[in-house]
């Protein structure tokens, strides 16, 4: 028997287990499939938010290039080595014979602050101390110690540099009689003259009191270049 609100609607209900036909579900509501814009536009803001794992990665080039500075740093430690253990050999053959060799890490004059931090780091190691000393005794150091000032100082110092120093580190300048350098200077100089060595001091104090004098129309150094981040 048809009910009344079957009558009022004029519509039948499908008998469960039948498939609805294609215009019968015309009719009916449907759900967007997932080919709309609207599902579109959200798997693509989806996919645009989660980023990709190999975008986070360092590029093959960069890995490359940090394995061959490392490569070098280790290279020049063994560099320092050879060329200490080289300079003991030439010494025990030839130990009155004058040869000037700089080792890549003696980069003279100074010329700025943190050159010379690095240059006083090197100087805390034994064997570069010692190949500083001779470095120092290949220069040629005059007879005269009142001419030794003049002779060594700009070896070692810009007239930048200089003004930053005093030998006692008066003010704000700084001690040169506090550093590994001095150190060095000393004991070759010692040895030398076997004098205390007031001559060598008054001339050098002389000498960094008028570097200021010395640097006047004079160039400045160049910047340091900005560090590579890796």
């Amino acid at each position: 028997m048809e009910t009344v609100n079957d009558n009022i609607s004029g519509k039948t209900h499908p008998e469960p287990g039948l498939v609805m036909s294609g215009s019968d579900q015309e009719g009916s509501d449907t759900v967007d499939s997932p080919d709309s814009p609207d599902s579109n536009h959200d798997s693509d803001s989806k996919n645009s938010e989660s980023p990709s794992p190999m975008s986070e990665r360092p590029s093959a080039d960069s890995r490359h290039l940090c394995h061959i500075e490392t490569l070098l740093e280790h290279m020049n430690s063994k560099l320092d080595i050879v060329l200490s253990n080289q300079g003991r050999v030439n010494r025990a053959l030839a130990p009155t014979s004058k040869r000037l060799q700089k080792p890549h890490w003696i980069s003279l004059p100074v010329l700025r602050p943190e050159a010379f931090k690095e240059f006083e780091k090197n100087l805390e190691d034994d064997d570069k101390f010692d190949a500083f000393t001779h470095y120092i005794e290949a220069l040629g150091i005059p007879d005269d110690e009142s001419k030794a000032t003049k002779k060594l100082m700009p070896e070692f110092f810009s007239d930048w540099m200089a003004d930053k120093f005093s030998f006692h580190g008066q003010g704000s300048k700084l001690a040169f009689k506090d550093t590994k350098m001095w150190e060095a200077l000393e004991a070759v100089l010692y040895i030398k003259y076997g004098t205390d060595l007031s001559q060598f001091i008054k001339d050098m104090r002389s000498w960094f009191r008028n570097a200021k004098g010395r640097k006047r129309g004079k160039i400045p150094p160049p910047p340091l270049p900005k560090p590579r981040h890796k």
